[in-house]
């Protein structure tokens, strides 16, 4: 799959030549938390989607930024984690105080249809059982808003993949 692309607009509230020196020495990262699935495997990143991200100003500046991000190509997750039905997985936003969201799991390939299950995101750890009836491929995808450690905050798409097996070893 091909690497994916971002394509960037920034949007300042003051004026827009502050944008280059403000974001170019921000003191925290200009994306939205790291957020992973954790399936007692390896842990799994998920893939960004669209976002956006405003980014507290420097100690002494009175700037913020605003960065919002689109991926250019589908924002598929690269990724399966296997895990058995019934079994408790773990999605969680890294450096993370708040976190308000919703995730849909879709069949693989089948995103145009009704998600087979949705659970809310209330915090930046959410447990959910996978249903006992699910087999196959799935994808988990993810809209939150939230608010960082560092002062960021803002809202993300991303997706993580999740292949649901009686038989597979465990494992990414």
């Amino acid at each position: 799959m091909p690497r994916q692309r971002l394509v960037i607009v920034a949007s300042v509230i003051g004026l827009a030549f502050m944008v280059a020196s403000n974001a170019a020495a921000t003191h925290v990262p200009q994306r939205p938390p790291v957020i992973v699935l954790d399936s007692g495997s390896p842990n799994q990143r998920a893939v960004w989607g669209t976002f956006c991200v405003t980014v507290p100003p420097d100690p002494g500046k009175s700037v913020y930024v605003t960065l919002c991000a689109d991926a250019a190509d589908d924002s598929e997750p690269r990724r399966l984690s296997v895990v058995r039905p019934g079994e408790r997985i773990t999605i969680a936003f890294r450096k993370t105080k708040k976190v308000r969201g919703i995730v849909g799991v879709y069949k693989r390939g089948c995103e145009d249809e009704p998600p087979r299950a949705t659970f809310k995101l209330r915090s930046a750890k959410t447990r959910w059982v996978v249903p006992r009836e699910f087999r196959w491929r799935f994808e988990l995808s993810i809209f939150a808003r939230f608010e960082t450690r560092d002062g960021r905050s803002g809202d993300t798409e991303a997706a993580l993949g999740l292949f649901v097996s009686t038989t597979r070893e465990r494992g990414l």
